[in-house]
């Protein structure tokens, strides 16, 4: 059960997965699909003449992005466009992908940026960079760091050991006293570099330590609330945990102890409920301050869709806002809940109950993973399957190895070779090759002998003849054949091929 810190005022980044849909709108696109279609199907015995062509003028060449993809030769980097055309001339010590319209360059020792058209915008001068972010970039000069915006004005005069991301529209800085201080998104500095702990801004307010005592300060910079307390936590539903003279309490942003301080330990609130402890046993309170769950249990952790987690005597379950124990406390462990289903361990087997309490799937598996889409990967005597909700086995424990589902398709893998098989359990990609990769843009890169790709019918878009070969990114695929390299795009045509002259 984790015991979580000043990891309360941290925000985790989210991943977000582009889905990509196709729509067929009128025989007419029917008709054309279906030409395209045949068309592709033979094109394979055309892909092994067309794939000795390449240009190897390269010493290496990286995936595209954007229309465009870097490219080096004898250690100088450029760029070049689909038609492989060099946009940028191979003269860079080092190059990095375009951002917000410009692209970090660098050159003995010096960085700069250009534009798409190829000119120099900020002048090769400094000696660290990274790319635009909103209209600001990191620079140094020396070991000193700072902001410049667009048009190369300095925003922020390099003076910094170093620059976090920004996270809630401020960015945490150290100086060479190793203290922190934090700059607005315009690249103002609020707080010079005073604190002695990276705590990101919350809610409004950053969390803030001095001499060991801890505060809050605003979007400006101001000390709103005197660092005088001997511990906190940030804000959440307008209160912060604090901890005075050994005993925490609860103050709202206008630093009134709305809840007195008697706990012996204490955490944020999160669903209006906040993890309590007194004379060695966790509990939880409400915003007023009143017993929510009786304090009673040697671990608790927080509400997370009207359930928490508490441990007595060894055992774990769950209880609702109410202080209810509707997972009842005979686990070894619980976990959190997913799709409504919480995975359960008891004597070194695992199965589910649902958010009623029920135990759907009673203990009975080595492994399970969390439900996604409705379903989860479960094993049992080192052979792998897949469950529903109701506890049946979609998929029967038979693989060596079954992975998560990634538009509609999860790897499994037999004897040391790999496919994949929809939701109902079909193999849809054969189970033959020896590597597979994650689908990218309707296609998969899979090994036997040679590497190639495949559809999301099975097909084999391509002959399994390459060396070496990439995901498909921006519509290309980057693949080497006899140290050479080649772009291909989805039908598996190569595009770009050997150039006369140069």
């Amino acid at each position: 059960m984790k015991n979580r810190k000043k990891m309360y005022c941290k925000n985790a980044d989210a991943r977000f997965w582009k889905a990509v849909c196709r729509i067929w709108g009128s025989r007419v696109l029917w008709s054309v699909a279906l030409a395209v279609l045949c068309a592709a199907l033979f094109l394979p015995s055309v892909q092994a003449e067309a794939v000795v062509k390449v240009s190897n003028e390269y010493d290496h060449v990286y995936s595209f992005s954007n229309g465009l993809a870097r490219v080096e030769k004898n250690g100088k980097y450029g760029m070049i466009n689909k038609k492989g055309k060099e946009v940028v001339p191979l003269k860079y010590d080092t190059i990095h992908m375009f951002s917000e319209g410009l692209a970090l360059v660098g050159k003995n020792g010096k960085y700069g940026y250009i534009n798409s058209s190829r000119k120099v915008v900020i002048p090769l001068k400094y000696d660290d960079g990274k790319g635009f972010e909103n209209g600001l970039a990191i620079v140094a000069k020396g070991e000193k760091y700072g902001f410049i915006d667009k048009k190369g004005r300095v925003v922020t005069k390099p003076k910094y050991k170093g620059i976090l991301e920004f996270v809630n529209g401020f960015t945490l800085v150290r100086g060479f006293n190793n203290k922190f201080g934090y700059v607005n998104s315009s690249g103002r500095e609020i707080a010079e570099p005073q604190y002695d702990e990276p705590i990101d801004f919350e809610a409004g307010y950053a969390l803030v330590r001095k001499n060991g005592k801890y505060g809050f300060i605003n979007g400006n910079g101001q000390e709103v609330i005197e660092l005088k307390y001997d511990d906190a936590y940030c804000f959440y539903q307008n209160l912060a945990a604090v901890k005075k003279d050994g005993k925490w309490g609860f103050i709202d942003e206008k630093d009134t102890m709305v809840i007195q301080p008697q706990y012996d330990d204490a955490r944020s609130f999160f669903e209006d409920r906040a993890m309590v402890k007194k004379d060695g046993k966790w509990g939880f309170i409400d915003q007023e301050g009143r017993i929510a769950v009786a304090l009673e249990y040697d671990k608790v952790s927080d509400f997370e869709d009207g359930l928490a987690i508490v441990q007595r005597d060894g055992k774990e379950g769950f209880v609702d806002k109410n202080g209810t124990e509707v997972v009842p406390l005979k686990y070894d462990e619980v976990h959190v809940f997913e799709e409504g289903m919480a995975w359960v361990e008891l004597d070194g087997r695992s199965g589910f109950v649902n958010l009623a309490g029920e135990e759907v799937v009673p203990p009975q598996y080595d492994y399970v993973d969390y439900f996604q889409d409705g379903l989860a990967e479960v094993g049992r005597n080192k052979k792998y399957g897949i469950i529903n909700k109701a506890g049946e086995e979609v998929v029967p424990l038979q693989y060596d190895y079954v992975g998560h589902f990634q538009d509609g398709l999860a790897e499994v893998g037999r004897n040391k070779k790999y496919g994949m098989i929809n939701k109902e359990g079909e193999v849809i990609i054969e189970i033959k090759y020896d590597r597979i990769n994650e689908f990218q843009e309707g296609l998969v890169c899979v090994k036997r002998n040679g590497w190639g790709f495949v559809n999301k019918d099975g097909r084999e878009v391509t002959k399994l003849e390459y060396d070496k070969a990439e995901d498909f990114s921006d519509g290309l695929a980057l693949v080497k054949k006899d140290g050479k390299w080649a772009f291909i795009n989805a039908a598996g045509t190569v595009v770009l091929e050997e150039k006369k002259e140069r």
